[in-house]
This record gives structure tokens, C-alpha cells and sequence, in this order.
């Protein structure tokens, strides 16, 4: 004797129990597992099972149109057109259903199309997925990842459906980020710690070579706590950034945004922290007018990693010297640290030392009025490395964009930014809900 299993989907009267339509859904046959991979309905089976469920659901749903439509034009009673088959695409299965037509003497047309009625064809469940995997991976890996989830190639799920997604959802939340609903905050605070660095990717433009993103994170000193004894980390933070060429004229609205999003005032204090580059300052002077006032620091991270890049090229019997030049300046004293390393230039009379001590010499001469006494800072447990910043750059950044074999347009970088920023800061749920409100619409 042999079994099988019968699904059987139903439709019911939900007050009095009454079924009014019954169908097969899936069967089964049933054999008695030898071994685990034959234990249950495998992934394939699942799928199939699925879809077979929703094909059942989607045709009751639609079934339940109003049997009677009034026209939104004249106000006359619609006459029936017929059905027209629809695809629509859901986050693991893809489906056609039959929509209903109606038309009216006065020339009016209802929407028969999935896409005509709700705004695409394709659920904001798997635009979602397939945006957060565009932006986590490359659109090949991503439309990989999601087929083998579906145990088959869907069209929908192509490397080219996905980068048109994330460049869609990418350019319609860099409006939402720019928008003054957006920056509402409950709360003002008094102080705020900014920092701003950028990461340069490859461009895609023939006889170019790179060009460079810029971050602002954004967040109170309060949040800012230790984990284990050497790492510390943002419970709440804002992160922004653009890819863009235009003057700086969005990263600086964004970053002013980000900052009236913690509820910055006039009344506000920042601290801004950056690498010492003209553009990052640019990006926070922008800001003097929005609030109180603004400490500037270059951030004691990149001062020791550019001592650090460049001792190979220090003779030994120099390097005590040149250490002591990074304490003066550790201390606050950016003159006596140019005097230190301008004796270590003079003693080495090394070529390749000249250079690396000429650079330094030019980085610290350039921001002799941003360099603070950091061991005071340390001392109190204010702000004065921008290590974090660095954390921001590589997570929103780095570990997306920075690839060999990966070039970008500015504007496929800084759509793919507001997707990962968004991310990083912990802010792409509602985000997602404000882009999808604006990307679908509600049947009439």
C-alpha cells in the first residue's frame, strides 16, 4: 500500500465555516526516509509548494474585486472588459494572474496590469532583498545569492535588475535624505562629535583613474563607549556621504542634515574631527553658521599613521628624534614638533628621508591650528581621534568599492552610498518605508 500527502487550499466563509471553493494545491508521495536528505520536503519541493500556494491565494485575492466600479471620471457604472493576465513578483516565486478589466463610455480605463495598479510588478519584500544584497555584494554575486535561494534563475533576479534597483532606491533616498522631513528630531543637544573623511574607488570613466567619496559620521559624545579596554563603539550615529561632483553641495547638505538629525541647534557645540584635508574642512566649516561654535582637531589617528607609513625611511640613530617629534605634537605643540623634525632632515641629509620629512613637515605646517593637546583629551576622555571615522570608511566604502576589478560611475558610487550609509547608521528600515511609500501606490 502506498500514501501520499495532499495539500488543499480553501476558501471559506469566515463567519459561518462554509467553504465556497476548494482546490489541489501540491501532493506528495510519501516513502519512508533512508537517510536524512530524504527526511521532509527538500528546498526545491518547498519552493514548488510555495509558489503553487500563492498562485491559489492570488487568484482568491483578486477574485474579491468590487463586482461593481464607479467610474472616478463621470461617475457612471463601469462595464466589464474582460481579464488580462499580469505578472507579478514576489520574494522567492513568480507568478501570472489574472487582473480584471473595466472601461467606461466617457473613455476611462482601470489599471490591468500588477504594475499599473501598485506601481510595479515586483512586492517591496523582494526589491528590498535585492537592494541590501546589491549593496552588500557585487550584482553578480547578489543575483547569484538570490537564485540559489529560489533554486532557480529568475529573470528578475539578473545582475542588471538588481544595479537598476539600487540605483532607483539609491537616487530616490538621497532626496529623502535631502528633505527637511528627514532631519525632524524629537530632541536638541548641546554637543555633537563630527567626523569626515573620504576613500577613493576606481572610475569607470575612460582615461580617468579615480576620484574620491566623502563621509560624515555624525553622533553624541555619549554614545560613544568602550567595548573591551582598546575598542570603543557609536551606539547611535548618523553616517552620510556623496560621490558626487558638484562643489560639495550635496555632501554638505547631507552632513548638516545628519547633524540637525540629533538635534543639533544654534545652541550646539562640535567637535570635527577630519584628516587634515582641504575638502574635509571645507565640509565642516560649512556648518558655522547652523551652530554654536566648532572645535576643529586633525585627528590624532591619521597623524600616527603617517609617522607610522613613513620611519622605514628614518635612519635608526634619527628615529628617537623623530618619535619624540610625534609626542610634542601628541602634547600640542605643533611648533616644537616642526622643529624636531626639521633636525632629523638636517642630520639624515638623506634624499629619501628629505621627502618624507618634507611631506610631514608640509601636513603639520597646513594644520598647525586644528592640532590640539591630545594626552589633555585623552586624559578626560573627550574626542580626539577619528579612528571610528576610519571604521566608517571602510565599512561604507572599502569593503564594497574598493576592488581591482570594480569601477564605478560618480553616480552608481553615491546611489550605492545612500543605500550602505543608510545601513551603517542603523536608519535603512524607515528609510526603506519612506522610499517604498514613494515608489508604490495604493490601488484606487
Amino acid at each position: 500500500m502506498s500514501y501520499a500527502m495532499r495539500y488543499i487550499s480553501q476558501v471559506y466563509n469566515e463567519r459561518t465555516g462554509k467553504v465556497v471553493a476548494e482546490e489541489t494545491v501540491y501532493s506528495k508521495t510519501l516513502i519512508y526516509p533512508q537517510n536524512i536528505d530524504e527526511l521532509g520536503l527538500r528546498h526545491a519541493d518547498q519552493i514548488d509548494l510555495l509558489k503553487a500556494s500563492q498562485d491559489t491565494f492570488l487568484k482568491a485575492q483578486l477574485e474579491i474585486i468590487p463586482v461593481e466600479i464607479i467610474c472616478p471620471n463621470c461617475g457612471r457604472k463601469t462595464r466589464k472588459g474582460g481579464t488580462h493576465t499580469s505578472v507579478f513578483h514576489d520574494v522567492f516565486t513568480d507568478h501570472e494572474v489574472k487582473m480584471k478589466r473595466f472601461s467606461c463610455t466617457c473613455g476611462w480605463r482601470n489599471k490591468y496590469t500588477v504594475q499599473g495598479l501598485y506601481g510595479s510588478s515586483s512586492h517591496p519584500e523582494l526589491v528590498k532583498l535585492q537592494v541590501e544584497r546589491g549593496a552588500e555584494t557585487s550584482y553578480i554575486k547578489a543575483s547569484e545569492s538570490l537564485n540559489n535561494e529560489c533554486k532557480t534563475v529568475r529573470k528578475i533576479n539578473s545582475d542588471v535588475n538588481i544595479m537598476n534597483k539600487v540605483t532607483k532606491v539609491g537616487s530616490l533616498l538621497n532626496n529623502v535624505k535631502q528633505a527637511e522631513k528627514w532631519v525632524e528630531s524629537p530632541e536638541k543637544t548641546l554637543k555633537l562629535t563630527l567626523t569626515t573623511d573620504g576613500g577613493h574607488v576606481q572610475d569607470k570613466a575612460e582615461g580617468k583613474q579615480s576620484f574620491e567619496e566623502l563621509i560624515s559620521t555624525a553622533f553624541k559624545p555619549e554614545d560613544l563607549v568602550a567595548v573591551t579596554k582598546n575598542r570603543n563603539e557609536i551606539k547611535n550615529k548618523i553616517c552620510v556621504g556623496s560621490a558626487k561632483s558638484d562643489k560639495q553641495v550635496t555632501i554638505k547638505q547631507l552632513t548638516l542634515n545628519a547633524c540637525k538629525k540629533l538635534g543639533m541647534t544654534t545652541d550646539t557645540e562640535i567637535t570635527a574631527l577630519t584628516d587634515g584635508a582641504n575638502n574635509c574642512w571645507s565640509v565642516v566649516n560649512s556648518l558655522t553658521s547652523y551652530c554654536e561654535s566648532i572645535i576643529t582637531i586633525l585627528d590624532w589617528f591619521h597623524i600616527g599613521k603617517h609617522f607610522k607609513s613613513r620611519e622605514s625611511k628614518i635612519p635608526d640613530l634619527l628615529k628617537g628624534k623623530y618619535n619624540k617629534a610625534k609626542w610634542h605634537l601628541f602634547h600640542g605643540h605643533p611648533k616644537s614638533g616642526l622643529v624636531r623634525l626639521k633636525q632629523v632632515k638636517n642630520e639624515a641629509d638623506d634624499p629619501a628621508t628629505d621627502e618624507v620629512i618634507d611631506w610631514l613637515i608640509n601636513y603639520i605646517g597646513n594644520n598647525t591650528e586644528h592640532i590640539v593637546d591630545y594626552h589633555n583629551r585623552k586624559l578626560k576622555k573627550l574626542s580626539y581621534t577619528s579612528q571610528l571615522a576610519e571604521t566608517s570608511v571602510n565599512s561604507v566604502i572599502n569593503s564594497r568599492q574598493k576592488n581591482k576589478k570594480m569601477r564605478w560611475t560618480r553616480e552608481g558610487a553615491h546611489n550605492i552610498l545612500q543605500i550602505r550609509t543608510s545601513r551603517y547608521s542603523e536608519t535603512w528600515d524607515s528609510d526603506w518605508c519612506t522610499v517604498k511609500n514613494v515608489m508604490y501606490k495604493n490601488a484606487a
